[in-house]
C-alpha cells in the first residue's frame, strides 16, 4: 500500500482538531474512516504517529516530523 494524500490530510485534521471525532466532522466523514486511515499510515511508516487518550489525540515526535513535511 502506498501513502496517499488523504492519509496526510487526515493526520493534519486530527492534529488541528485535537480528536478523531472532530477531525471526522471537519473532513465530512465518519470516525471509523479516520481511524482506518491513521492505522494505514502508521503501518506504512512503521511508527505510531498519535498518542490517543481520553481527551483526544496528539502527535508523537514522529507524528510531528511527518506533519512538518
Amino acid at each position: 500500500m502506498a501513502m496517499e494524500l488523504r492519509h496526510l490530510d487526515t493526520l493534519l485534521a486530527i492534529a488541528e482538531q485535537g480528536s478523531f471525532t472532530d477531525a471526522a466532522d471537519a473532513l465530512s466523514t465518519v470516525q471509523s474512516n479516520v481511524s482506518e486511515q491513521v492505522r494505514q499510515l502508521e503501518e506504512e511508516l512503521g511508527a505510531d504517529l498519535l498518542v490517543r487518550g481520553r481527551r483526544g489525540a496528539t502527535p508523537t515526535e514522529c507524528g510531528e516530523v511527518v506533519l512538518e513535511r
